[in-house]
């Protein structure tokens, strides 16, 4: 409907089409008339635009479709058909869509986060790429360490894994584990603390998640006092400590019993066993009897306080007889106006 005579004569009757779509060119020569349809697709692509601009996220081993359109260099946009990626076949692998012409279809396979460059002709375009986990297909239980007895307190490290090796953090509100070897607590994350108080070889723990099972067996060997004081090298401490409190108790005992007064007339003697002072009578002028043990005891009691001790202690300061620091037994009268006599 547009006469194009003029500017088709200018181009030597060449036509440059500027949209796309159907056309139809008429040709009029002398009242003959003549039709040309024909359609008119993008032309060369110079720049792409997907529907993940903003960022493309995928979980591992789930494909996840990407939609890729060309423009021309007067903007024309047509489905992107042959499209390549510059992202090694180990990360994941970008394919045609059953959904039509533009659609991709991409499956990531190693998790973590990368730039899809995406090129076709003369044309590039690149985008985030994020590779999640995909959902896990087992999971395991690691039991911290090899070598375990009883007392000992370890970690236990739970995780799933995807159909491409990929780790799988699990849910700990929804993760059970059960230990023949004792307590289990949540600590963070993927870690559970194992009190181990049970001896005995294959110890497990049983672990549920998910509808998923796994085991960690682990040998748990017998201690003193099965482990309530903790390890072997622990209780052999406690029970060294215990029996150097019995022996330095042992020592103090044996040395009361060997106490020996060395401070008397330069000779040695032992403590022997106490007459009851309240039992000692004296009978006139005549010394009491008594044991040199218990006399050499009252003299030493002299020297430390500087007075003569009482043979009767009810007696002491009144008038009866007495030991002075020499061990001599002496009878002093004690008179009315507070004077001394010694009588004998």
């Amino acid at each position: 409907g547009i006469d194009e005579t003029l500017s088709m004569s200018l181009l030597n009757y060449n036509w440059n089409p500027s949209t796309i779509g159907s056309h139809e060119i008429q040709a009029n020569a002398a009242g003959i008339f003549a039709l040309v349809s024909l359609t008119v697709s993008a032309g060369e692509a110079r720049q792409l635009i997907t529907d993940k601009d903003m960022g493309f996220v995928v979980d591992a081993g789930s494909p996840t479709e990407l939609f890729v359109q060309i423009a021309d260099s007067r903007g024309n946009l047509a489905p992107a058909e042959s499209i390549t990626i510059g992202l090694n076949s180990s990360i994941g692998k970008l394919e045609p869509s059953i959904s039509g012409p533009g659609f991709w279809t991409f499956t990531g396979k190693t998790i973590g986060e990368y730039e899809l460059i995406i090129t076709q002709e003369n044309a590039q375009h690149s985008i985030d790429l994020t590779i999640n986990p995909g959902k896990a297909v087992q999971i395991f239980g690691v039991v911290e360490g090899g070598y375990f007895q009883q007392g000992d307190i370890t970690l236990l490290r739970v995780y799933g894994v995807d159909n491409n090796g990929n780790v799988v953090d699990v849910e700990p509100e929804n993760t059970t584990i059960s230990c023949t070897s004792g307590s289990n607590e949540f600590i963070t994350g993927d870690i559970w603390e194992l009190e181990i108080s049970k001896s005995g070889l294959d110890r497990s723990c049983s672990i549920a998640w998910n509808g998923l099972v796994a085991q960690a067996f682990f040998d748990v060997e017998s201690v003193l006092l099965g482990g309530a004081v903790g390890s072997t090298d622990t209780a052999m401490t406690l029970a060294a400590i215990l029996l150097g409190l019995i022996l330095a108790t042992m020592i103090v005992l044996i040395r009361r019993a060997n106490f020996r007064y060395d401070d008397y007339d330069g000779e040695d003697y032992f403590e022997e066993d106490e007459q009851d002072s309240n039992s000692i009578q004296e009978s006139g002028n005549n010394p009491p009897v008594i044991s040199e043990s218990e006399k050499a005891k009252m003299a030493i009691q002299a020297s430390k306080l500087g007075v003569m001790q009482a043979i009767i202690p009810d007696r002491q300061g009144a008038s009866g007889w007495y030991v002075d620091v020499n061990g001599e037994m002496q009878y002093w009268n004690v008179g009315a106006d507070g004077s001394w006599t010694r009588e004998s």
